[in-house]
Parts: C-alpha cells; sequence; structure tokens
C-alpha cells in the first residue's frame, strides 16, 4: 500500500505543478501582449484585464489536463523518452486550443486578442518541457546514485531472457536496475550467467524459478519479468499467479524472434491476449526519397573527387600486383534480388578457389566469413580494405539503384541458407555502402548483432537516420577501427 500511495502522491505533485505552470503562462502570454504590447500596440478601448480571461484560463487548464491524463502523461512510465513526452505535450496543448477556438465558434463567442491565444500556446509548451526536462536531469542524478532505483527481477535464462537482461543492462539510466535472474536449471544460486559473449555483462544468479516468491521478498524487488520459453508453460502460469496475487508489478516477454516491439500491438477483441503484428514495409514515399538522396549524394562524391580518385587506385593496383582492377561479386539486396557488386580488387588472383580452406579460420560467427590477417590481400589491397576505398566503385551501384547510401549489408548468395528464418527480413530494404553495423564496429560485431542492427534500421529508418549514419562512418573510415 505504501507504493500506492507514493505513486499517487507524485501524480497529485504533477497534476499541482501542471496547473501552476499552465496558469503562470496564460498571466505571461498576458502581460507579453497587453503590457510589452508584443505584437503590436493595444489602445485603451481595447486593454483587458487579467481577470476578465478567468474563465478562459480555467477552460484551458482543465482541457489540458484531461487530455494528458487521457495520453498517459500522469501513468508512470519508466524508460519512456523525452521525445515521447514532448510530442504528447504538444498534441495536448493544440488539441486544447482547437476546442477554445471550436466552443467559441459554436457559441459565437470572441477573444479579445488571437496574439494572446497563439502566446499562450508557446509559453505553455515551453515551460511544460522546460520544467519535465529538468526533472529528468534531476531523476538522473538520483538514479546514478541508487536513490529512487527499482530492483528488477528476470524470470529465466533462455535467449529471449537474455534479450531482455541486455536490455535492461545497457539502459540502467531510466532508474531501472537488473538484480538478477531465475533459471529453470539446477539451483545454482550465488553464481552468474554472460549474457553477451562480446561485453562484459554478467547477471547473478538468485536461485530457480520456483524462488520467485522467496527472492522478491529478501532481495526487495519491485518489477519482475517474466520470459520464460512455451516449454515452461507451466512455470510462467505459477509465475504470474504469484505477482497477481502479491500485486507485482510484472512484465510478460513473449517467446517470438525476428519482430520488434514497435511491430507489435494488443488486439482487444479477444478474450485472451492476443498480439497482432503490424508490416513495416519500406515502400512509396520513403523509398523515393531514400533514392533521391542516393543519387544526390553520389553525384556529389563523383564530380569533385571520386572519378580521379578512381583513376589513381586502378593505376596503383595494376603496378602492385598482376590482375584485373575490379572484382566483382553476386550479392543480394532489396527481397532477394542477386545484383553484381564492384569493388577494387585488394586480393590475389583466384582468391576465391582459396576461401574453402580458409573456413574454419575465420573470426566471426555466423553466415559471414572474416579473417583479420587474411593471408590472400595484397600490400595495396590491406591499405584499401581499412580505408574503405575498396568500396569505391560502388557508388555506381548505388547510381544504378542496385545499392543505398545506407541499408543492410549486402550478403552473398551462399550465405542464405545458413540464416534462420528471422535473419531473412534484413532483406526488406536494398543492401547500403555503410550502416549501422558499419558505425557500429564492422568486422567486431558478431553476426547477430549485424542482423538486429539492419532489422532495427529497417524499422526506424528516417531521412535523419541516414544523415546521422553517413556523417558517424566519416570518423570511422578515418580510424579504421574494425576494418579487415
Amino acid at each position: 500500500m505504501v507504493k500506492r500511495h507514493t505513486s499517487w502522491l507524485f501524480v497529485t505533485m504533477k497534476v499541482a505543478m501542471d496547473v501552476f505552470l499552465i496558469s503562470v503562462s496564460f498571466n505571461l502570454a498576458w502581460w507579453l501582449r497587453y503590457h510589452l504590447w508584443l505584437g503590436g500596440a493595444v489602445s485603451p478601448a481595447n486593454y483587458v484585464s487579467l481577470a476578465s480571461y478567468g474563465t478562459l484560463r480555467s477552460s484551458l487548464v482543465c482541457s489540458i489536463l484531461v487530455i494528458l491524463a487521457v495520453v498517459g502523461c500522469y501513468r508512470s512510465q519508466r524508460g519512456r523518452s523525452f521525445t515521447v513526452e514532448s510530442v504528447q505535450l504538444a498534441q495536448a496543448i493544440l488539441a486544447a486550443f482547437g476546442l477554445l477556438v471550436i466552443t467559441l465558434f459554436v457559441l459565437r463567442g470572441t477573444v479579445s486578442s488571437r496574439l494572446l491565444l497563439g502566446f499562450a500556446a508557446v509559453a505553455m509548451l515551453v515551460l511544460l518541457l522546460a520544467v519535465r526536462g529538468l526533472a529528468r536531469v534531476v531523476k538522473r542524478i538520483f538514479w546514478r546514485r541508487g536513490i529512487g532505483v527499482i530492483r528488477v527481477l528476470v524470470v529465466g535464462d533462455g535467449l529471449a531472457a537474455r534479450d531482455v537482461m541486455r536490455d535492461l543492462l545497457l539502459q540502467q539510466g531510466n532508474g531501472r536496475k537488473l538484480w538478477g535472474c531465475l533459471t529453470l536449471g539446477q539451483d545454482c544460486a550465488g553464481s552468474a550467467i554472460l549474457v553477451d559473449a562480446n561485453r562484459p555483462m554478467i547477471v547473478p544468479v538468485l536461485g530457480r524459478t520456483g524462488d520467485l516468491d522467496t527472492v522478491r521478498i529478501a532481495q526487495n524487488i519491485r518489477q519482475v519479468v517474466i520470459a520464460l520459453p512455451e516449454a515452461a508453460a507451466e512455470d510462467i502460469a505459477t509465475a504470474v499467479r504469484i505477482c497477481l496475487d502479491q500485486h507485482i508489478d510484472f512484465r510478460l516477454v513473449p517467446e517470438i524472434y525476428g519482430v520488434s516491439a514497435k511491430q507489435v500491438a494488443v488486439d482487444p477483441t479477444y478474450s485472451r491476449p492476443v498480439l497482432t503484428v503490424n508490416d513495416v514495409s519500406f515502400a512509396g514515399r520513403a523509398r523515393t526519397t531514400k533514392r533521391l538522396l542516393d543519387i544526390v549524394f553520389s553525384v556529389i562524391v563523383l564530380v569533385p573527387f571520386g572519378l580521379l580518385m578512381l583513376l589513381v587506385i586502378a593505376v596503383l593496383i595494376k603496378l602492385d600486383s598482376r590482375g584485373p582492377i575490379f572484382f566483382r561479386q553476386r550479392r543480394l539486396t532489396r527481397d532477394g534480388s542477386v545484383f553484381w557488386v564492384y569493388k577494387f580488387r585488394s586480393m590475389r588472383v583466384n582468391a576465391e578457389a582459396e576461401l574453402a580452406g580458409l573456413k574454419q579460420a575465420s573470426e566471426v560467427k555466423g553466415a559471414m566469413f572474416k579473417m583479420r590477417d587474411d593471408p590472400r590481400l595484397t600490400r595495396l589491397g590491406r591499405w584499401l580494405r581499412r580505408t574503405s576505398l575498396d568500396e569505391l566503385p560502388q557508388v555506381f551501384n548505388i547510381l544504378l539503384g542496385e545499392m543505398s547510401w545506407v541499408g543492410p549489408r549486402p550478403p552473398i548468395p551462399e550465405e542464405l541458407q545458413h540464416y534462420d528464418t528471422w535473419h531473412r527480413r534484413r532483406l526488406g530494404m536494398t543492401a547500403g555502402l555503410t550502416g549501422l553495423w558499419q558505425v557500429s564496429g564492422r568486422s567486431l560485431l558478431s553476426f547477430e548483432e549485424m542482423v538486429k542492427l539492419d532489422l532495427y534500421y529497417i524499422e526506424n529508418w528516417s531521412i535523419w537516420l541516414d544523415l546521422r549514419i553517413l556523417l558517424q562512418t566519416i570518423p570511422c573510415v578515418l580510424t579504421a577501427k574494425g576494418a579487415y
């Protein structure tokens, strides 16, 4: 009951603060208009006292508070981004002022100064956002010191559970702290499991799944995440029943792979929780915009210095080793279409025939082959690889529409036979010269991590994301981080 009373106290304080800020914003707008004459001088005949706007101000306060409550601004949602909260605030303020205008029109009412309403809307948005932003900074300071942090327990140790634990460890700035996990196997309390082989992420094991109630009480757990496989249906039901009976805040993770959280919604027309997966196919205006961006960047790169650089590198390759200047290889792009990708040759002739004998030396797990000290590289080829200049001819692939500047890494057809079903979703967009995988570690990433980054990119594409990745690619190329 203490938790519930505390929640209501914080909500009440937040509502009271919003009432104060909205009222202050309206008063500030009135002062700007009628005292500073912002927007033009006000004659004595058109002067309206602040008291005369009392009803209008109260109506705005009530409308905005109701809309904010309806959209969930007063519900505790740790992890909700400031961007989402800003959009909700802007929508609430616009909706409230829209309702006010419609009401005045229907009732044939008038407002002495329409500029006043505009000033009030801007002031409300600025003040509400400023206070919420400051509150976030203060909360993060407290959370970093362990004050107000809620302890989270993950029930499970399988693939889904490890993904959840990885997310919690990477997002501990939102006031949640992963305290440990419960396993399905032997009782190994006191040990730990490695969540990510590429990063030092260790999670303590606090017991078995049947110890949920005991561990929760002993460790003061505030939130439980149940991430068990379908085969453990009885354990899932038991964990859910304990959480419901004890009024514990809990989350249930369905065992589905290759689908992002943004695609999933609950269908309310069924008596049981039924998930619906929305399609996030990349087409229409977004595809046209991305194509125009590719053409513009290709021309910018080729015209000033690209053609000269192509010629210089071509001459150097001929002087360094015998064989053709360009290397071409069949690759896959959008919807699994096959195309020929062109690169500057960085290996000796017949390097493809030697690949079978080097498969065991691959330093990347999964379908890809990567080797740091590949013996097939020529002297110049090693430098071309480190600087990524071997990929410069792919600008012509971009102009032909076979590739994009930013997108998933183009796989070779032979890799496809090693793909799981969810891996194939990375073929939902045109392959890219660079991408999230390029700016996040390149060859240092595992195949699974690269696929997850590709899927994230496809599901969250925007022009701004493309521009950000292109800018981040520059220092990655200059430092040659993860390039081999």
